[in-house]
Formats: structure tokens, C-alpha cells, sequence
């Protein structure tokens, strides 16, 4: 008995991260760099996917803002933002003899930081 509910418990768990996993944002670049302002680009970029509900493209939306805003302390202007489709392929079946194919679109945000 112990058993069952320790796998169903593993199940829910993994089924929560796998939804929190679909409203979260990416940095891909943060401006500055990681270890101070001469060490990477003048600009950060982050993007969210744009397939699914509204609510969750909203959510991820307010992911990204909230990245730019701690990346930033708060002060920031958006240079670019806009769509872009990528195809995503995965080895599947057995053996990996056949290729899954996922095309998903992702928002991207490009920024700088700016001091008010």
C-alpha cells in the first residue's frame, strides 16, 4: 500500500513541475554578462513560448518581464520584441529509427538596462 501511494505521489509531483515547466521564460543572454558589464553583451534577450492557453502565454509573458526586471534592477527598455517558429526534433520509436517533429513558436524580448 505504501508502495502505490509513494509512485502516486512521485506522479503528481513530476505532473506539477511539468506544469510549472510550461510557464516559465528563458535568459538566454543577460546583459552584462554573468560576471560584471564588460564581460558580455550590451543587451539581454529572453523569450517564452507563445503556443498553448492564453492564461499560460500570459503567465510566461509575466515570467519574462519579471527576468528583465530583476536582470535590470528595474530599469530597462525593450529594443525588439517579436515571433519566431523553431522545429524541435526528437529521436523516437524503437531504437531512434524515427524523428518526432515539433514546431513551436517563441516570443523573443530583447533589452538593455537603463538607470532611470
Amino acid at each position: 500500500m505504501k508502495s502505490i501511494l509513494r509512485v502516486l505521489m512521485m506522479c503528481a509531483t513530476c505532473l506539477v513541475l511539468a506544469a510549472c515547466a510550461t510557464t516559465t521564460a528563458e535568459m538566454l543572454a543577460r546583459p552584462g554578462g554573468v560576471y560584471g558589464p564588460s564581460a558580455g553583451p550590451d543587451f539581454g534577450l529572453v523569450r517564452y513560448l507563445a503556443d498553448g492557453s492564453a492564461a499560460d502565454v500570459d503567465a510566461r509573458q509575466q515570467d519574462a518581464n519579471r527576468m528583465i526586471y530583476d536582470a535590470c534592477s528595474g530599469h530597462y527598455r525593450i529594443l525588439s520584441k517579436g515571433s519566431r517558429s523553431e522545429l524541435q526534433l526528437e529521436p523516437g520509436g524503437r531504437f531512434g529509427r524515427t524523428v518526432t517533429a515539433n514546431d513551436e513558436n517563441y516570443i523573443y524580448i530583447k533589452f538593455v538596462c537603463t538607470r532611470l
